[in-house]
């Protein structure tokens, strides 16, 4: 085997002890590009809407600041930007679920970018879930103030899926197609909540006894400890219908869950 020159070597070897270092520590921030710097700007904004009352004479443009970008608004037309800070604003100061919903319907038609966003089905399903956490009350509630199309649509596919869950004039094994077709071809939230109670499709499959829906459910990520406004828990409406295949399988899945944490 040919020997490589000592000074290769020692070159080699020094340029890798160079890069290592270099790897190590810690690296000045990068500049974000266009996308990341609208999406995190549009995150931060909604994030303050829908995670935080804030007290009225509080300056939320420093809760706009986003580390890397003192800028965020850049390329947007003061007048514009003025818009988006005031809506910002009134979102997060809004006493009410319909104030509030105002200010994210207006946000997505102030803006493109925020209109692209708002309307993507899982960021919509976060605007949804955080407003109804907001002012406690049901998905179901939310989606019925909030305009946007993708609030609609999650509104109109929970529904019927819904109807699917509770559909009992068809047999066992059509109705599981139904379920499966729908679940893998729709955005829908097993974990949804609906009204007047806060009710789920767990404790609605319980109610109905349809022990199919109830396994399907709980084999796809719902929730088997999803309490309605009354705070009662599938557990609690299986050991009310004393049904103790449905108390078996929630007890498993609680099991799992817990395995999970």
């Amino acid at each position: 085997m040919k020997k490589i020159p000592l000074n290769i070597v020692c070159a080699i070897t020094a340029l890798a002890t160079i890069c290592s270092n270099y790897a190590m520590q810690p690296q000045p921030p990068q500049k974000p590009t266009s996308f990341e710097k609208f999406k995190t700007w549009t995150n931060v904004a909604v994030d303050v809407i829908l995670f935080q009352k804030v007290p009225r004479g509080t300056n939320l443009e420093k809760k706009l600041t986003i580390p890397n970008d003192p800028t965020p608004f850049k390329g947007l037309l003061p007048e514009v930007q003025k818009i988006i800070i005031g809506l910002i604003i009134s979102g997060a100061q809004a006493e009410t679920l319909e104030s509030a919903a105002r200010s994210i319907d207006a946000l997505s038609l102030v803006n493109k970018d925020l209109n692209k966003t708002f309307n993507h089905p899982l960021y919509c399903s976060k605007i949804i879930k955080s407003l109804a956490k907001r002012f406690d009350t049901s998905d179901q509630a939310v989606c019925e103030y909030l305009h946007i199309p993708a609030a609609k649509t999650i509104f109109k596919n929970q529904m019927q899926f819904l109807m699917i869950c509770r559909n009992t004039n068809i047999g066992q094994a059509d109705q599981n197609q139904e379920f499966i077709n729908f679940f893998m071809n729709n955005p829908v939230d097993l974990n949804f909540t609906y009204e007047p109670n806060r009710g789920n499709l767990i404790i609605f499959a319980i109610a109905s006894n349809s022990l199919n829906i109830l396994q399907l459910l709980l084999q796809n990520g719902a929730d088997p400890e999803q309490a309605n406004k009354k705070n009662i828990t599938p557990l609690m409406w299986a050991n009310s219908y004393s049904n103790q295949q449905a108390i078996k399988l929630i007890e498993e899945a609680i099991a799992k869950k817990n395995e999970k944490k």
